[in-house]
């Protein structure tokens, strides 16, 4: 029982402190641009087109990044 603890805190810490890459926080604005296009697809149309447009753009920098 207190083995898995230790290695709960651990962790905890780990995630804690580890820092984001710029992969991370490329995958994380994607998503976030998607899903907001998503939402704003049953309202406006045109902004939509506009949110999945910076998504793209940031599926492309994603690919460069990974390809390095």
């Amino acid at each position: 029982m207190i083995g898995t603890q230790t290695k709960n805190y651990k962790n905890m810490f780990k995630k804690l402190f580890k820092r984001k890459t710029e992969l991370e926080k490329l995958h994380e604005q994607h998503a976030m641009l998607l899903e907001k296009a998503f939402k704003v697809s049953k309202v406006n149309r045109t902004l939509s087109d506009e949110l999945m447009a910076q998504a793209y753009a940031i599926e492309e920098k994603i690919l460069k990044e990974a390809n390095k």
